[in-house]
């Protein structure tokens, strides 16, 4: 069995997309939590079948989101006053949903909302994949006050 915990807006994503720069800064916020996941993926699946392919597609996707992140927090602790080494709720809070006219001020917001599109168009065929082997196995948990976190378990 095994289980994968996603933070909520590269898992929901399909249903709720916009045109919102806010959810790619909410993405690119969250995006080392779905390289987590999705590494759990490969490593839990043999190395070879589409699964797997679907999976390390999604993970190189992902990463790529992942990649921007350190520039996204520096940006943000410039731009909300925050310290670098802050690590509470309140500054979690101000990395992770900001207006969108703040996330499309930076400097790397059209890379970001290129690297979130394609993250998206590789999660949506894994997603479907996974609820088409285990069924509609998709719950979710409060990992913290700030975080609900959507959890598929089953076999694969």
């Amino acid at each position: 069995m095994v289980a994968l915990s996603c933070r909520t807006p590269m898992a929901a994503v399909g249903i709720r997309w916009t045109d919102s720069a806010s959810l790619v800064g909410e993405i690119v916020a969250d995006s080392d939590a779905v390289v987590r996941t999705l590494t759990t993926l490969v490593e839990s699946l043999p190395p070879t079948g589409d699964l797997s392919e679907r999976a390390r597609y999604a993970l190189t996707a992902a990463a790529e989101v992942a990649d921007l992140r350190p520039d996204w927090v520096a940006y943000r602790n410039r731009t909300a006053g925050l310290s670098p080494d802050a690590t509470d709720p309140r500054s979690d809070m101000c990395r992770t949903w900001v207006l969108d006219d703040d996330v499309r001020a930076w400097p790397r917001y059209s890379e970001a909302r290129t690297a979130v599109n394609a993250a998206v168009e590789a999660l949506l065929p894994l997603g479907q994949e996974l609820a088409a082997r285990g069924g509609p196995r998709f719950t979710t948990r409060n990992a913290s006050p700030v975080h609900t976190h959507p959890v598929w378990s089953g076999r694969l």
